[in-house]
């Protein structure tokens, strides 16, 4: 289906393209410049969508890495919170989802990873925030070390 909306898309595109290239000489400059502002603008507008798309894909890959080291999942599933196991759930990496197994007591359940988080999220973007101001402070300090040396 992606493909096909991509290639639809494309179509649309060198049509327009053709149809611009064709009657040029009719279209006004005020025309030109609103055509030009409104492809800038889809531009910006795939760019904020590519953005987004990466965060999500980072936070998905982030669970998944989670779920493949042991670390605690916690899901929402139907107003609930469930912990995510390897002992009661596999991953699917096809339809990015936890799926209980058969032997355990979440048989048949399909949890998506957009409905999940590791427990200690919160704690894990504390930490990397620390560690991210303190190389910055070792950085500044061996370059004020150098600074030192020189004079």
């Amino acid at each position: 289906m992606g493909y096909v909306i991509f290639l639809l898309t494309l179509l649309l595109f060198v049509l327009i393209f053709v149809l611009l290239a064709r009657y040029k000489e009719h279209i006004s400059r005020q025309s030109k410049i609103i055509i030009g502002v409104c492809f800038l603008a889809l531009a910006v507008l795939i760019g904020i969508y590519n953005l987004v798309q990466e965060d999500e894909s980072e936070k998905l890959n982030a669970i998944k890495g989670a779920f493949l080291r042991g670390i605690p999942i916690v899901c929402n599933y139907q107003g609930k919170e469930i912990g995510i196991s390897a002992k009661d759930f596999n991953l699917s990496n096809g339809t990015m989802s936890f799926q209980g197994k058969n032997n355990a007591s979440f048989t048949h359940i399909v949890i998506p990873l957009q409905e999940c988080k590791t427990k200690n999220t919160e704690q894990n973007i504390e930490s990397s925030q620390t560690q991210e101001s303190e190389s910055k402070s070792i950085g500044e300090d061996s370059q004020d070390s150098i600074k030192a040396k020189d004079l």
